[in-house]
C-alpha cells in the first residue's frame, strides 16, 4: 500500500519499520534462497518493477492505493517462498518511492514497511496453499483472505498515524477503516496471483510469464513516448519546492502557527486537522478535538443553521459560507466564533474536504449583548425601559386583536413628593429610593406581568388575561399599600406615596402609545385630584386632553395675533364710596372658541413659560392706559392700576428691569402701581421673595397680597414682607352673610391689616348685606359686581368720569348717558336704592349708595384693647384654620370676576 503522507514520518517511526523490513528480508532469505536463476521469476520481477508500479488499486476512503506489482509479488511467493517475494517487494516500494519523488525517511520507510507486510502476507499464502487438508479450492480462499488481511494490517499503521486526519498520532478509528478497506483492496492482486499460480499447475503456462513481460517493456515504451518534453509542477510543489530552497516555511507550519483558529472537516464534519490556536480557543488539546466531531463542540441551538451551511457548501450551492456561531469552550463557557468555511477536492484522493477558518468575537458580542440590553433596561433600576415596554404592549394588544374578548390593563405610576426627597436628601437617597420603589413593584405582579421605569419616578406597569376590570384597580390598591409602607435609605426612614392612572384595553387599541396616554392621563388626574390615588380613565379624560393640547398651541400665537384685551374693574373706598383706582383683568377673544375663560388658560400659560410674555404685554397695556386717563382725567385723588403678577413672572429675575422699564415707557408714577403676588408666589423662598419684594418696593411701586386666606402662608411672615395692600378672597366675602365663621376671618384680616399698618380690598362684593357687613367691619375698599362689571376702557373712562363732578362739569353733558332723574320725596322716605351692580353709573358724586350704615365708631389705635386683642386672636385662630380647607384652591392670576 502506498500512502499519501500527511507528515513527515518521525524518527522512532522510520527506525522501527526499518528495522522490521530489515528483519523480515533476513528471515525470508534464511527460509528460501533468492531465485536468481530461475527465468520465469526473473520475468515475474521485470513485470512487477515496470508495469505493476504504473498500475494501482485505490483503496476507498483512504489516501492510499495498492499497486499491480503486488500481484506479481504473491505470484513470486508461491513460485519461489518468502525469499523470491520479500526482496522483491522492498524493490517494488523503492522503485514507487522513487517514482513518486519520496525524501528523507519516508524513503526507506515505504520500501522496509512493503518487506515486512510481505513475509507476513505471503507467509500466510504459502501456510494456506501447502494446506491440503482444507482441499484445493478453499485452501486458496483462505489463503487470498489470510494474505490481504495481513498485508493491510501491517500497512494501514502508517495510515492511522500520518494519514489524513491522524495529526502524527495513531488513531484506532482510522487504523479499522484503513485495514477494513485495505484488506478489500488487496483480494484483487492477491486473487490474480492464486489463480495464475493454480492454472499453471494444471497446464502447461509458462510462456504467460514472457507474454507479461513483452507487455510490460510494451507499457514502458509507450510511457516515455507519451511523456512531455518539460514535465510540469503543479502550483503546491513549486510552493513547496520554493519554500524548501528559500529555507521559508512550509505550509504545514503556517497551518500550526496562524493566528486564527483553522482545522479541516471531513464531509461529515469530523475534525481531520486542527492548529493551535483552534485548540487555545475552544480549550481542548489537538487529540482531543481529532477525535470528536464539529457538532460535540458547537451549542447546541446552532447545530441546525450550520449543518444546513455545511451541507449547502458541500453540494457546492454556494461557494464559501460565513456564519457566527457559539462554541462550548472546555468547562462549559460559551464564547462566539466568526467562522469562514471554504470546500476543497483533493485531486489524488477525490475525497471532498472543508476547511474551517475561526475568528474569535466573543468580547465583540458580549459587547453588542451589553449593548443591546443598555437600550432597552433603564440602568438605574435594571428594569424595561419604555422601549421594550412598548413593544411588550404591542405584542398584548396583537393578541388581543386576535382572541376577542382579551383584557389587559396598563398601569401609569409616578411618585409623590418625589422632588422634595431628592432636594432635601440628595439624589444618592433618591435613586435608592427608585431602585426600593422597583423591588416593590415587582413583589406585586403576576408571572408574566411587566414593570418598566420610563422616567425619573415614573413606573408603568403591563398586566396582561384580565378577566375583569376590578382585577387592575385591586393591584393598583397592593402597589399604594407597598408603596406607602417606610423605606429605610440611609439610616432613616423616607415616607412616599404614589399616583396611579389605569388604562384598561381591549382590541381596540392599535398603538401602544395610545394605551400609554390615557393612562399618563389619567395619573394627572389622580394628581390633581389630592394624589397617593388611583384613577381609571374614561374618554371624558381625553377630550379634555385634547382640549387643553388645542388650547395651547394657540395660546403660542395670541399674543401676536393681538387676541388678548384687558377689562377693567373699579376699586371703591367703602367710606366715601369713592373710586380709587382699577384692577386689569387679562382676557382672550378666541376666534373660533369665543371668550376663554382665564381658568382654561392661565395655568397652561404658566406651564408653558408663555406668561412671561403675556404678563409684560399686560403690564404695559395697563400702564399705558393709566397714563391714557392721568393725561385726559385727571383727578382730585390720582387713581392707581393693579395688575396681578403669577409665580412665574414673580420669580423671573428680569422682573425687576421689566416693571422698571415700563414705568419709564408709560411715564406713570410708580405710586400709580399696584402689583398684586398670591401668598404661594411669595411663600415658596421666604427669602429671595423678600428681597424682590423689597426692591420692587424701592422702586415706589405698591404691592398687594392677593386671595389672602386661600394660599398657604404662615401669618409669622407676613410682617417680614413690605406689603401695602391685602385682599380678602370673594370666597370669604360671598359667604359672609350665611356664615358667621367667615365672618370673623373677614374681620380678623381686618384687624391683621391693622396692626400692620396696611390696606384691605373685599373681592367679591355683590350685595347690599355683604357692603354692610364690610362697612360695619372698617374694611377700606372694596371690589365686585354691587360696583360694576369689569369693563372695557370706554367704559372705565365713563366711570372715572361720572364719579368726579368736576369732570362731570368740564365735560359735555351730551357726551354722557342721560341719567334718571330723582323725583322729589318726603325729607322722611329713603331715597331709592340704586340696582346692585350699576351703583357708580347711577349716582351722580358723591355716589353714596342707600346703605344704612351703623354709627361710627371711633378710630382705634394700632394697640387694640384686651377684649378686642381676645377677638382678635380668635379671628386668626379661625383664618389659619380656615386655610388648609380653602388651600386646594389653585390660585391663577388675572382670574377676578
Amino acid at each position: 500500500m502506498i500512502l499519501n503522507y500527511k507528515e513527515r514520518p518521525s524518527f522512532a517511526y522510520a527506525a522501527l519499520a526499518c528495522g522490521s523490513g530489515v528483519a523480515a528480508i533476513a528471515a525470508s532469505l534464511f527460509a528460501s534462497p533468492l531465485p536468481l536463476g530461475d527465468a520465469r521469476y526473473l520475468l515475474v520481477a521485470f513485470c512487477a518493477l515496470t508495469a505493476g508500479t504504473l498500475l494501482y488499486v485505490k483503496v476507498p476512503r483512504a489516501s492510499a492505493v495498492v499497486p499491480l506489482s503486488s500481484a506479481f509479488v504473491f505470484a513470486a511467493a508461491m513460485y519461489g517462498g518468502l525469499g523470491a517475494a520479500v526482496p522483491l517487494a522492498a524493490a517494488v516500494a523503492l522503485v514507487s518511492a522513487l517514482r513518486l519523488a519520496r525524501e528523507g525517511r519516508s524513503f526507506f520507510c515505504d520500501s522496509m514497511l512493503a518487506a515486512a507486510a510481505t513475509f507476513g502476507s505471503a507467509g500466510a499464502l504459502l501456510w494456506f496453499d501447502r494446506a491440503a487438508a482444507f482441499g484445493p479450492a478453499l485452501s486458496a480462499a483462505l489463503g487470498v483472505a489470510a494474505c490481504s488481511a495481513a498485508q493491510a494490517a501491517v500497512e494501514s499503521v502508517p495510515v492511522s498515524v500520518y494519514g489524513p486526519g491522524a495529526g502524527g498520532r495513531f488513531s484506532a478509528r482510522l487504523y479499522l477503516k484503513s485495514f477494513g478497506w485495505g484488506a478489500l483492496a488487496y483480494l484483487i492482486p492477491s486473487s490474480a496471483a492464486v489463480l495464475y499460480v493454480q492454472l499453471a499447475r494444471v497446464s502447461s503456462l509458462d510462456s504467460l510469464p514472457a507474454l507479461a513481460a513483452v507487455s510490460a517493456a510494451y507499457a514502458l515504451y509507450r510511457a516515455y513516448k507519451s511523456r512531455p518534453e518539460a514535465p510540469q509542477r503543479t502550483a503546491a510543489e513549486t510552493s513547496r519546492a520554493d519554500a524548501a530552497a528559500a529555507g521559508g516555511p512550509t505550509l504545514e507550519a503556517v497551518f500550526n502557527s496562524a493566528a486564527i483558529g483553522m482545522a479541516v472537516l471531513s464531509s461529515k464534519g469530523k475534525l481531520l486537522r486542527v492548529n493551535r490556536s483552534l485548540c487555545g480557543f475552544l480549550g481542548y488539546t489537538e487529540s482531543e478535538l481529532v477525535c470528536s466531531s464539529l457538532q460535540a463542540v458547537t451549542q447546541q441551538e446552532d447545530l441546525g443553521p450550520v449543518m444546513a451551511g455545511l451541507k449547502s457548501v458541500l453540494r457546492r450551492h454556494s461557494d464559501s459560507l460565513q456564519m457566527e456561531v457559539r462554541h462550548k469552550r472546555r468547562g462549559g463557557e460559551r464564547v462566539w466564533a466568526l467562522w469562514n468555511v471554504a470546500r476543497f477536492e483533493d485531486a489524488e484522493s477525490e475525497e471532498v474536504y472543508l476547511i474551517l477558518q475561526l475568528q474569535d468575537i466573543t468580547e465583540r458580542k458580549q459587547s453588542e449583548e451589553r449593548l443591546r440590553y443598555d437600550a432597552f433596561h433603564d440602568p438605574l433600576t435594571g428594569l424595561p425601559n419604555r422601549a421594550l415596554f412598548a413593544d411588550h404592549v404591542k405584542l398584548t394588544i396583537a393578541r388581543a386583536q386576535r382572541h376577542e374578548g382579551t383584557r389587559f390593563s396598563v398601569l401609569f405610576c409616578d411618585l409623590d413628593r418625589f422632588k422634595i426627597i431628592n432636594d432635601s436628601l440628595g439624589h444618592m437617597i433618591g435613586d435608592q429610593l427608585l431602585v426600593e420603589v422597583a423591588r416593590r413593584l415587582e413583589g406585586c405582579l403576576r408571572q408574566g406581568d411587566t414593570v418598566a421605569r420610563v422616567g425619573g419616578d415614573e413606573f408603568t406597569i403591563l398586566v396582561e388575561d384580565l378577566t375583569e376590570e376590578n382585577e387592575a384597580v385591586a393591584l393598583a390598591e397592593r402597589i399604594q399599600r407597598e408603596v406607602s409602607a417606610p423605606f429605610s435609605l440611609g439610616g432613616r426612614e423616607v415616607f412616599t406615596t404614589v399616583s396611579i392612572g389605569v388604562a384598561v384595553g381591549t382590541g381596540g387599541y392599535k398603538d401602544p402609545e395610545d394605551i400609554l396616554r390615557d393612562a399618563d392621563t389619567a395619573m394627572y388626574r389622580a394628581k390633581s385630584l389630592g394624589k397617593a390615588r388611583h384613577v381609571v380613565f374614561d374618554q371624558s379624560m381625553h377630550a379634555s386632553a385634547v382640549n387643553l393640547l388645542q388650547i395651547e398651541t394657540d395660546l403660542r400665537a395670541a399674543l401676536e395675533k393681538k387676541q388678548f384685551f384687558l377689562l377693567y374693574q373699579p376699586i371703591v373706598s367703602l367710606d366715601d364710596f369713592r373710586l380709587c383706582g382699577f384692577e386689569a383683568l387679562l382676557r382672550w377673544h378666541h376666534p373660533e372658541r369665543g371668550l376663554i375663560s382665564p381658568l382654561d388658560f392661565v395655568s397652561i400659560a404658566e406651564e408653558t413659560g408663555q406668561i412671561i410674555a403675556v404678563g409684560e404685554w399686560a403690564l404695559h397695556q395697563a400702564c399705558k392706559q393709566m397714563r391714557r386717563w392721568e393725561r385726559d382725567y385727571g383727578t382730585a385723588t390720582p387713581l392707581f392700576i393693579s395688575v396681578n403678577l403669577s409665580c412665574k413672572q414673580f420669580n423671573n429675575p428680569n422682573l425687576l428691569e421689566q416693571v422698571r422699564g415700563v414705568l419709564a415707557k408709560t411715564g406713570i408714577s410708580p405710586r400709580q402701581l399696584k402689583l398684586e403676588i398670591t401668598e404661594s408666589a411669595v411663600m415658596d423662598n421666604i427669602d429671595s421673595a423678600t428681597e424682590m419684594l423689597t426692591q420692587l418696593r424701592d422702586l415706589g411701586v405698591q404691592l398687594a397680597i392677593d386671595d389672602f386666606g386661600t394660599g398657604y402662608s404662615s401669618l409669622s411672615y407676613l410682617h417680614r414682607f413690605p406689603i401695602n395692600t391685602l385682599k380678602i378672597d370673594r370666597s370669604f366675602v360671598t359667604r359672609m352673610a350665611e356664615n358667621t365663621e367667615n365672618v370673623e376671618i373677614v374681620r380678623s384680616v381686618v384687624m391683621l391689616a391693622q396692626v400692620l399698618g396696611m390696606d384691605v380690598v373685599a373681592e367679591g362684593v355683590e350685595t347690599k348685606e355683604q357692603l354692610k357687613i364690610l362697612r360695619d367691619l372698617r374694611c377700606e375698599y372694596g371690589q365686585g359686581y354691587y360696583f360694576s362689571r369689569p369693563s372695557n376702557a370706554a367704559d372705565a373712562e365713563k366711570i372715572i368720569i361720572e364719579t368726579d363732578e368736576r369732570l362731570v362739569k368740564t365735560h359735555k353733558r351730551d357726551e354722557l348717558p342721560r341719567l334718571p332723574q330723582a323725583k322729589e320725596q318726603p325729607s322722611n322716605v329713603a331715597p331709592p336704592e340704586p340696582p346692585a351692580g350699576d351703583v357708580l353709573r347711577s349716582f351722580m358724586p358723591p355716589p353714596f349708595p342707600a346703605v344704612e350704615q351703623s354709627p361710627e365708631p371711633p378710630v382705634k389705635t394700632l394697640a387694640p384693647t384686651d377684649e378686642e386683642g381676645e377677638d382678635f386672636l380668635e379671628a386668626l385662630i379661625l383664618l389659619e384654620e380656615a386655610q388648609p380647607a380653602a388651600a386646594v384652591k389653585t390660585i391663577s392670576p388675572f382670574m377676578e370676576d
